[in-house]
């Protein structure tokens, strides 16, 4: 499972930075809400909810 869940950090950090790149806020700004779910999502699986809440910490900081 993990390794479908770092598989998806990885296209929700791609599609962030495609949209980001394109001036495209309004998927920028969706990418990062939906990785804000999926950590509340994945609480009771730590691990899962911990990779989302990376994916989202380094795409704010940029």
């Amino acid at each position: 499972m993990l390794d479908d869940i770092d598989r998806s950090c990885r296209t929700y950090a791609e599609t962030y930075h495609r949209a980001a790149a394109d001036g495209n806020t309004y998927i920028a700004d969706g990418v990062l809400r939906e990785l804000d779910r999926l950590t509340g999502v994945y609480r009771d699986e730590p691990e899962a909810a911990a990779a989302f809440h990376r994916t989202l910490l380094a795409l704010r900081e940029g």
